[in-house]
């Protein structure tokens, strides 16, 4: 699902109508076309890639992340810059959409929860300001990511627009 403002009355009532149920709705387990779940085959097919995707396996083993920036993809999503993917057992467990700056701008966290706070309720708020959903399977997250820059030679942070989807179970913790 994208996120432009000309079709997003329109993709919220279609979340709306399809991820209500009884005990309230669940949490849509795709986003712009990616959906929890895929083979890594089918994630390079709808984002094919110009060259190589890096990635590293998370300690432990149990996650491979691959960054698919903006550049690296034959036609990207002119709002995102970097997509992070994560494959657990084969299957797409975790994507992250690291927002183009202009886009940040127009869009920022707050507003983009407010607007998500329509179709899935009042998210769970951390002290870091996060927003969080989940319904038990599917959690979403949305936040702003720190990313690492030079800034008049020196080592700075910018803050940008991200959106989270990810397998519920990844959040818990091994007790």
């Amino acid at each position: 699902m994208a996120f432009g403002s000309g079709g997003r009355a329109a993709a919220l009532l279609a979340c709306l109508a399809a991820g209500a149920t009884a005990a309230g709705p669940s949490i849509q387990r795709s986003i712009d076309h990616l959906r929890l779940g895929m083979a890594l085959t089918q994630v390079r097919w709808l984002l094919p890639p110009s060259q190589p995707w890096p990635s590293y396996i998370e300690p432990g083993g149990q996650i491979r992340r691959f960054r698919a920036e903006s550049r690296y993809i034959k036609r990207p999503n002119p709002k995102v810059d970097t997509t992070w993917l994560g494959f657990k057992d084969g299957r797409l467990v975790d994507i992250q959409f690291i927002y183009a700056k202009a886009y940040g701008r127009l869009h920022p966290a707050d507003n983009l929860a407010a607007d998500w706070a329509l179709i899935y309720g009042e998210p769970r708020r951390t002290s870091d300001g996060q927003y969080w959903w989940s319904d038990g399977r599917t959690a979403m997250g949305i936040f702003y990511a720190e990313i690492p820059i030079l800034k008049d030679g020196r080592q700075a942070v910018e803050l940008r627009t991200s959106l989270r989807l990810m397998d519920a179970d990844l959040l818990r913790t091994p007790d």
